[in-house]
């Protein structure tokens, strides 16, 4: 039998794979990445591959630690609806900008 905190971490990485594979910006990141360290040596890539993953580790921990008071959810939660109107104003003047662009 497993223990629980091996199925939560396996059951956690798993949720994480079927969230980041269908992101596109992870596709188009990583194989832009891959282009330009097509000729790179394996020291050098082996070098890139562990910065990235401390950086996104490290980030990982900074939101996880600064989203997990309750007083950090409840700011979060007043904040939320405005980030979203104020997304959706930038992608509304995005794709008229793109619209604009394409017309002429």
């Amino acid at each position: 039998m497993l223990p629980g905190s091996y199925i939560a971490a396996t059951t956690s990485l798993h949720v994480r794979y079927r969230k980041a594979l269908p992101n596109t910006k992870n596709a188009l990141f990583y194989l832009s990445l891959a282009t330009a360290l097509a000729g790179a040596a394996p020291l050098t890539l082996v070098a890139y591959g562990t910065w990235m993953f401390t950086i996104v580790l490290v980030w990982d921990v900074i939101i996880a630690v600064a989203l997990g008071s309750r007083r950090a959810l409840a700011r979060l939660a007043r904040v939320v609806p405005w980030l979203t109107k104020i997304a959706g104003g930038f992608l509304i003047l995005f794709g008229i900008a793109l619209i604009v662009a394409v017309v002429q």
